[in-house]
């Protein structure tokens, strides 16, 4: 990993947030009263005012739905952007999600980060649109288990609470060069 330094030539101002895994648990997601993941207040406190946050969601609700959840579980005041598949017709791992995360935060990739917990979706997604990353490890894959592995430079952590320093360890460090798209049906035939 290439590191520069602490806010030097790769700073990072934006922290992209997937919703579902990442800030509030799966199996009680807006059914119950509060479904934030242990620590999500908190650790979106102590990043308030050190960066801008998005959320960057695979959801079948709209910005508007996600936004009454977000104000009804306490934690709405933290997102400057909030990006939902349901309203742009895309969903992650296509790189335009990610660019559109970034972009609504006013960013560009170089100054942004994405978290989430879904190796393929969120992480290699991210990773293959330029963005650093942090990979929220919810579920702990037995040794056995077929494991995704992950992009290099990918900080790791298994609480929420965890995430500042992590994000600490990425300042300063090189994002990855974003990937080609792949080519269309059009440009196979040329």
């Amino acid at each position: 990993m290439s590191r520069v330094s602490d806010r030097g030539v790769w700073p990072l101002e934006g922290v992209l947030l997937d919703l579902g895994g990442t800030l509030i648990d799966e199996t009680r997601a807006f059914a119950s009263p509060d479904p934030l993941r242990p620590g999500v207040r908190e650790t979106l406190d102590s990043l308030d005012g050190r960066y801008r946050l998005g959320l960057l969601s695979n959801s079948s609700r709209t910005r508007s739905e996600l936004a009454e959840y977000l104000d009804e579980w306490g934690i709405s005041s933290y997102f400057r952007a909030i990006i939902s598949s349901a309203d742009l017709g895309l969903s992650k791992p296509d790189p335009r999600m990610f660019e559109a995360g970034w972009t609504s935060l006013g960013l560009d990739r170089l100054r942004a980060a994405m978290v989430g917990d879904h190796p393929d979706v969120d992480i290699w997604g991210a990773h293959r649109a330029g963005l650093r990353t942090v990979y929220l490890e919810t579920i702990p894959v037995p040794a056995r288990a077929k494991r995704i592995p992950l992009p290099e430079g990918c900080v790791t952590i298994r609480r929420f609470p965890d995430l500042p320093a992590a994000l600490r360890r990425l300042e300063g460090t090189a994002p990855p060069p974003p990937e080609p798209p792949e080519p269309g049906p059009e440009e196979d035939n040329a």
